[in-house]
This record gives structure tokens, C-alpha cells and sequence, in this order.
């Protein structure tokens, strides 16, 4: 209280609460709201603690995992952990790994079992694969990964399907604009190219 900071917020009832009583030292307190709603609440700090340390476990196994299957090659399995794990730098880092050091030199990302798995994708995790594809495409440093999964989910996935996941149609939305960019920069420094041959081709003329 003297800090002033929230620790925690309990969430039970529709109304403001109008009473409350602790017991046992905050062990058990019970709260009574305007429409006459009580509720009964227990401390399960102890509980909570113990799950979050079993939380945290499960997350340094799959890291470790995530590294030794990205050591080995194993693009299929960390490309899995790397979305369950929910964190949009690990993920980048598994394809990018997999478009410079993948087994099948002709895959857009590395690995034709990668692509098929990405055919073959949840509907929630292709959702999540998607966001990420968004937000790395709005990054000049990022964008090249990005391009080359839509290439990817494009030459895959059923798109009829795609166009109908509850979400998928902001995701797209927010990716289109952006690659419309990349491709007009690309497209101006082909156009430069072609004046750097002209210039270059004059300049031999004139010495010849």
C-alpha cells in the first residue's frame, strides 16, 4: 500500500464492492458487491509460484531444444518450437538459418519440408505466422525473410481457406502495402541499373 504500486488485480464481480473481510491474515477474504454478489477468495500465491517456476522450465527446455535442433538442422521441429515459444526474433532466426544453410538449394527457404509443413499449418499458429510476416515486413532489415514466406504460403496453402481464418484478411492487409514498396524500390534500382549500363556503354564508345 505505501508504494502505491498494483501487485495483482482479482476480477469477480459486475458492481463496485461495498464490503470486504480478511481473515487469517489475508489467508481467506470475502467481498460483497452492490447487486449482493459475495465472493470468497483463498491465497494461492504458493500455487501460482509453483506453477510460473514449472512455466519457466518448460520455456529454458524448449530453448534449448530450439538451439540444438537449429545446430543439427532440424528446420521441421524448430521452426515448431520457435512459434510455440511466441517469440518473433527466435522464429526469424530459425528461417533465416534455414534460407542460408537449408539442405535443398532450389526451396524458396531452405527446406521443401519446411514449405510443406507450412502448407500444412493450424489454422491459429498459420494466423501467428502471418502477424509475424507483417510486422517483419514493415522492417527494411526483416522484410527479405518476409517475402520470401508469402512466396512460400502462396505457393501452399489452399488461399480460398486462408481468406476465410477469422483475422487472416487484417494480417493481409497490413502486409500488402508494404511489399508494394519493397517492389517499387526494387524496381527503381533496376530502372538506375539500366542508366549505369547506358552511361557505361557511352564512356567505352568515347575511349574507343
Amino acid at each position: 500500500v505505501s508504494s502505491g504500486e498494483c501487485v495483482n488485480t482479482l476480477d469477480n464481480h459486475d458492481n463496485r464492492i461495498w464490503a470486504l473481510g480478511v481473515k487469517n491474515d489475508g489467508e481467506e477474504f470475502i467481498t460483497a458487491d452492490a447487486d449482493g454478489a459475495i465472493t470468497i477468495w483463498q491465497d494461492n500465491t504458493e500455487e501460482a509460484r509453483a506453477e510460473a517456476d514449472a512455466l519457466r522450465k518448460v520455456l529454458v527446455e524448449k530453448e534449448q531444444d530450439l538451439q540444438n535442433c537449429i545446430r543439427k538442422g532440424n528446420w521441421v521441429k524448430a521452426f515448431l518450437l520457435a512459434l510455440d515459444l511466441d517469440h518473433p526474433m527466435r522464429l526469424y532466426n530459425v528461417v533465416k538459418e534455414c534460407i542460408a544453410k537449408g539442405d535443398d538449394p532450389k526451396s524458396i527457404i531452405g527446406s521443401f519440408e519446411l514449405e510443406a509443413l507450412i502448407g500444412k499449418l493450424e489454422d491459429e499458429k498459420l494466423l501467428l505466422l502471418l502477424k509475424r510476416i507483417r510486422d517483419w515486413n514493415t522492417n527494411s532489415k526483416l522484410f527479405e525473410v518476409a517475402q520470401k514466406l508469402i512466396r512460400v504460403i502462396l505457393n501452399q496453402c489452399d488461399l480460398d481457406h486462408l481468406c476465410e481464418i477469422k483475422g487472416a484478411m487484417t494480417y493481409i492487409d497490413g502486409i500488402v502495402p508494404y511489399s508494394e514498396r519493397h517492389f517499387q524500390r526494387f524496381d527503381d534500382l533496376v530502372e538506375q541499373s539500366f542508366i549505369l549500363d547506358y552511361v557505361t556503354r557511352k564512356m567505352d564508345e568515347l575511349v574507343n
